[in-house]
């Protein structure tokens, strides 16, 4: 995988950016993923006029790109697992970390 994608925050205009880096890079047939950390499991939620992420999340995947989401982290969020997201573990992270070429968190 060329990228990996840490997104640990729900501050809009952040994931915002961290979404439109990942689709660049499969727009450009690189393979991306990301991973949901702490608040970034609330990137889902973040739907805006000027930095709407869920539709960006959403293009993302319907264009074959994995996001996985800390289960630790939903848990403590109210467990919501939306079918964009693939519930996941710090073990799967310390892997996808393992395979990626770059890893690049916000």
């Amino acid at each position: 995988m060329e990228l990996l994608v840490i997104l640990a925050v729900s501050e809009a205009e952040t994931a915002w950016g961290a979404l439109r880096l990942v689709r660049q890079v499969q727009n450009t047939n690189g393979e991306a993923a990301i991973f949901l950390l702490g608040k970034g499991v609330e990137a889902i939620e973040l739907v805006g006029k000027q930095f709407n992420v869920r539709d960006l999340l959403i293009e993302f995947v319907v264009k074959g790109g994995m996001v996985f989401a800390c289960g630790t982290c939903l848990d403590l969020r109210g467990g919501n697992t939306p079918e964009i997201y693939q519930r996941s573990t710090m073990g799967e992270l310390q892997e996808l970390i393992a395979a990626a070429d770059k890893v690049v968190s916000f």
